[in-house]
């Protein structure tokens, strides 16, 4: 439970973006509402509610899930159908498929995931107690902050980092604790800077030509929110000329590789004296430009991207050349295996990349780092597309040759599991995945592999 409690929350952290959400959602259904659709529940599932083993209350957790996912024509029903199967999971100790019952609900109705994982990491330390339960908890908690800090939701956000305190302390963590501490520092200097995001777009209310609002505003927008259309218009009016030059570069949104480098290295200059957290954000500004780039380059051009690319503070395998590839009976995947789209528990990795092993052997893939990173993050997992593998295969990180990390074997999908390991020093990174026998349902996929400095 606890291994894959891990993985849940860095699934979070990967890829929360990249779930293809309805425009526009549906809202929660009111407490009177819900409370008639949970009557009919529980009156149709009576015998199942009266059981109370832990086995039994995860079956009945998977139950209400297939059940919530084939219920189209009534909203309230589908909502506390999924609220049920969230709650009954931590009762049955696995606290992982609550947290991927909430992805699911967030999909499809307008509710805080930052506040409902916080609800659930909260009763999950009354759980029974393991060795390794409070570390867990603290590291999921501190994962998820991040998600509260990208929604505003510092409410939701001072929470979980209370819940990694405790669980830090538990745990006899001073790592833990002390990333908890500046955490708490983060949280606190985010509240600051949405505060002065709201005081800027009050004033410019007052006063459209107010150059100082219109600099906050901008970089609020462009390097915290991700909106690169509304922020490089406020960027203009700033008062900052090189910040101006670059944001009129953005607007034009080009499409020549010379150009998309340009604009890139002009982040790059901008980002040195910065401060963080603007220099990482300038600096993945410049990466998304190189991305876009790279493709089209060839020869010395593409050299001089590529290198740029080991600079930034994270870059995707799947944007570096792969060599030295042992396929097993399908082809190496870039964001799909065998023509289906990546996707662990129908959330699509688009810079994922599939790797399908063949028989009493491993397909394996490597990559030059030249030293670059300091760690590697991915998750591991079995392809949605299959309801299992006929062996389990394990997947495995080896630098310069070197084992660095190994997976639990992995049998069923919808069980990913977290893979974070050192790559200091590591100038060739390289991925396998074993299967150890017949290969029928090893459809292994590496989710958003990517290196951080």
């Amino acid at each position: 439970m606890n291994r894959l409690l891990a993985c849940l929350g860095t699934f979070v952290l990967l890829v929360p973006a990249l779930a293809e959400e309805p425009a526009k959602k549906l809202p929660a259904p009111d407490a009177a509402t819900q409370a008639a659709a949970e009557k009919l529940i529980k009156n149709l599932f009576k015998d199942d509610f009266a059981k109370k083993k832990p086995a039994e209350l995860l079956a009945l957790s998977a139950k209400l899930l297939e059940q919530a996912q084939e219920t189209r024509d009534d909203a309230a029903a589908r909502f506390v159908l999924f609220r049920e199967a969230r709650d009954l999971a931590p009762q049955a100790g696995e606290l992982p498929r609550a947290l991927a019952v909430i992805e699911r609900l967030a999909r499809e109705f307008d509710v805080s995931r930052p506040a409902m994982k916080a609800d659930v990491l909260s009763a999950a330390t009354g759980l029974p107690a393991t060795p390794t339960l409070p570390k867990t908890l603290a590291e999921t908690a501190l994962e998820v902050i991040d998600e509260a800090i990208a929604a505003d939701d510092f409410a939701s956000a001072g929470r979980l980092v209370k819940l990694a305190e405790g669980a830090a302390q538990k745990a006899k963590s001073t790592p833990l604790a002390t990333t908890a501490q500046a955490r708490a520092k983060e949280i606190d200097a985010a509240r600051k800077e949405f505060d002065k995001a709201k005081e800027a777009a009050d004033a410019l209310a007052k006063d459209p030509k107010n150059a100082a609002a219109h600099l906050v505003l901008g970089k609020r927008l462009c390097l915290r929110k991700g909106d690169w259309d509304q922020g490089p218009v406020h960027l203009i009016e700033g008062g900052d000329p090189k910040l101006k030059e670059l944001a009129l570069k953005e607007l034009k949104a080009p499409s020549e590789p010379a150009d998309q480098v340009d604009l890139a290295e002009g982040w790059v200059e901008y980002a040195r004296p910065q401060a963080e957290p603007d220099k990482t954000a300038m600096l993945l500004r410049a990466y998304h430009w190189l991305r876009q780039a790279r493709p089209k380059l060839t020869g010395i051009s593409r050299t001089k991207v590529d290198k740029l690319l080991l600079a930034m503070p994270r870059h995707y395998l799947v944007d570096l050349d792969e060599f030295d590839v042992k396929l097993g009976p399908w082809r190496f995947g870039k964001g799909e295996l065998n023509g289906a789209v990546i996707e662990v528990n129908e959330v699509r990795s688009p810079n994922g990349l599939g790797l399908h092993p063949p028989a009493n052997d491993h397909a394996a893939v490597k990559y030059k780092l030249a030293k670059s990173g300091k760690t590697f993050k991915a998750l591991v997992a079995l392809h949605d597309n299959t309801g299992g593998s006929l062996t389990p295969i394990t997947f495995v990180v080896l630098g310069d040759g070197k084992p660095l990390w190994t997976s639990k074997p992995i049998k069923l999908s919808h069980e990913p599991q977290t893979c974070t390991v050192s790559v200091t020093g590591v100038d060739v990174l390289e991925l396998r995945v074993v299967c150890p026998g017949k290969y029928e349902g090893a459809h292994a996929v590496w989710v958003e592999p990517h290196v951080l400095r």
